[in-house]
């Protein structure tokens, strides 16, 4: 008697299609899944139970980064530095509980929330401000130094800030200088994320995602690549390389973020994947939050 296997692989998981609908394979086996819950795919299609996880550190807390460095966190207006032994402890007192970016630079973290600002470097927190004069030509520019923001980017040996519709950025390799009369791009709406790439920085306001191709902020070419937005908080820390993903061609890190049309990969050259479009429907919302682990991008929508 010949046999038909049921499920020998997946393809992912289809949720525009109607269940019955759903592409199936009788001779391989390989089906997408109408429902997953708690499974990961392996890069041969393999369907695996997703590993369980253990709490650690049983606080109220949100924020946390790490980009091989320090570890940090938020919890009840404070900011704490994890240990590799899971142990923390306080840095510094903040003045709202509010989600914060950051943004790695060298061997430090800095950040912003709107209301606080400063860098945390050998497990000691530092106030980031203007400590040294202007010292040069002669020239009629002011600088001032850093200012709180939503959110926070490293290109090109300059640090980025952006504080709701308006993107500032400092002056080449003095992150505590900024010419607030001329060195800043305003958009439309509030900025959700400033996401850096090797040749340039995705930048997504509440409608659309431009990308601004190049290092020197002048000297941008600004495009826009999608006429939706990124969801605020989704950019996932970590960067995957093309080259390890079926199918692509892109040697170079790519970033991930999402929207509810999909989860998106940006790569340099302003080459931006919906990565499953057609077979995943995401709920409105206007945040979320993600994960890189391996190849799997776990992420959110609120």
């Amino acid at each position: 008697m010949a046999t038909v296997p049921l499920l020998r692989g997946s393809t992912g998981i289809d949720t525009v299609n109607d269940p019955t609908r759903i592409k199936y394979s009788p001779e391989s086996g390989v089906s997408d899944l109408a429902v997953a819950v708690n499974v990961t795919l392996s890069p041969s299609g393999r369907v695996n139970r997703r590993t369980g996880k253990t709490l650690r550190i049983p606080l109220d807390s949100h924020s946390l980064f790490c980009d091989g460095g320090e570890c940090v966190f938020v919890y009840n207006k404070g900011l704490y530095l994890l240990e590799t032994d899971f142990s923390y402890r306080l840095l510094c007192t903040l003045s709202t509980n509010d989600l914060i970016a950051y943004t790695q630079i060298e061997n430090r973290i800095y950040y912003t929330n709107n209301q606080d600002l400063g860098y945390i470097e050998d497990g000691i927190r530092y106030a980031w401000e203007k400590t040294t004069d202007y010292v040069g030509p002669t020239t009629q520019r002011t600088f001032t130094g850093p200012f709180v923001g939503n959110h926070l980017a490293y290109h090109g040996g300059r640090a980025y800030i952006a504080k709701g519709p308006v993107l500032w950025w400092s002056e080449y390799g003095a992150l505590t200088w900024f010419d607030m009369a001329r060195s800043f791009a305003q958009y439309g709406t509030n900025i959700r994320m400033v996401k850096h790439v090797e040749d340039g920085l995705y930048v997504s306001t509440e409608k659309e995602i431009y990308f601004l191709a190049g290092l020197v902020p002048h000297e941008f070419e600004q495009k826009k690549v999608r006429t939706y937005p990124a969801l605020e908080w989704s950019d996932a820390i970590d960067y995957v390389d093309g080259s390890d993903i079926p199918g692509f061609e892109v040697n170079e890190p790519c970033a991930l973020w999402s929207t509810t049309k999909g989860a998106m990969l940006g790569c340099p050259g302003r080459v931006v994947i919906n990565l499953n479009k057609k077979k995943v429907v995401y709920p409105e919302g206007t945040r979320g939050r993600s994960l890189l682990r391996g190849l799997n991008f776990i992420h959110t929508v609120e």
